[in-house]
C-alpha cells in the first residue's frame, strides 16, 4: 500500500474531491492508477501500478488535506510502520506528500 497525502479542499468528504482518471501518476510520477476501488470519509483508494517496481499492483490510498491540518495518512503510516511484520497488517511501500497538481 502507498498513501498520498495531497494539499486541497477540507476532508468532511473524500466523495466531494474528483477522483483521479485511469492512466494518471501519483507520486512523482511512480504509481500510475489503474482504478479506482473505493472512497471514504477522508480518503480515496485505487488500484495502481508501481512503475519503479517492475509494475506490479498496488493500492493508492489519497488524501486532500487542507492547509494547515495534519494529515490522517500521516498517524496511519505512524502507526502501520510499528506494527510492521505483525500478521494481517499491510506492508506500507511508501508515504509522501506532494502537490495538488496530477498529471
Amino acid at each position: 500500500v502507498a498513501r498520498i497525502m495531497q494539499p486541497g479542499k477540507p476532508r468532511r468528504d473524500a466523495r466531494r474531491f474528483s477522483p483521479l482518471a485511469p492512466g494518471s501518476f501519483l507520486g512523482h510520477g511512480r504509481f500510475q492508477v489503474v482504478s479506482e476501488i473505493g472512497g471514504g470519509t477522508h480518503s480515496r483508494v485505487y488500484r495502481a501500478v508501481d512503475t519503479c517496481e517492475g509494475r506490479r499492483g498496488v493500492a493508492l490510498k489519497v488524501e486532500q488535506v487542507p492547509a494547515g491540518v495534519r494529515p490522517l495518512l500521516r498517524n496511519e503510516a505512524d502507526i502501520l510502520e510499528a506494527l510492521a511484520g505483525c500478521p494481517g497488517i499491510t506492508k506500507t511501500i511508501c508515504f509522501m506528500q506532494e502537490s495538488a497538481e496530477i498529471s
